[in-house]
């Protein structure tokens, strides 16, 4: 996955170039947007969660947390960019992980977001991510790798509204 991913990154193959074809969309609708905070600062969230508070069902704060991310992002890309922009986004996005919640994740009805195992396996949606503070690694690495950065609490409120209806 790590050769496949640096191929990604490094080589002019036809993967990349379809990528980058629909990556101004990407960051316009999906990365680098206010609708997104909601999806990636609860992504975040579950990474410093996990690193600060030992938690012992790691699986289901991380799959959850995948799972609720991707339904978000998936309707913006989506909604704006169309089909083939939303499946490259989700390879970019699996390949950045080198392919951890393709391995460990199955995405049945035990992990709906709305499900009772996932409500309790995520941290609280009211904290606000630590950034390169966190005792997270990943979440440090992918705060340098989103837009948006740290993002303050009255401006993820803002956009929670539409996080949950998405989800519904």
């Amino acid at each position: 996955m790590q050769k496949r991913f640096r191929a990604f990154i490094c080589q002019d193959g036809l993967e990349r170039q379809t990528y980058v074809s629909h990556g101004q969309c990407i960051y316009e609708n999906v990365i680098g947007v206010d609708a997104a905070i909601p999806c990636l600062n609860n992504y975040l969230l579950a990474f410093e969660h996990l690193a600060t508070d030992g938690v012992h069902d790691w699986r289901s704060t991380l799959c959850c947390a995948h799972r609720r991310k991707e339904l978000c992002t998936d309707a913006l890309a989506l909604d704006n960019c169309g089909p083939e922009a939303r499946q490259k986004f989700e390879v970019f996005f699996d390949q950045i992980h080198f392919g951890f919640f393709e391995m460990v994740c199955s995405f049945g009805e035990e992990l709906d977001p709305k499900s009772d195992q996932c409500v309790k396996a995520f941290p609280n949606a009211d904290q606000e991510p630590r950034g390169l503070k966190s005792k997270s690694y990943i979440s440090k690495m992918l705060y340098r790798f989103f837009p948006f950065n740290y993002v303050p609490m009255d401006k993820r409120h803002k956009y929670q509204s539409k996080l949950n209806q998405t989800l519904n």
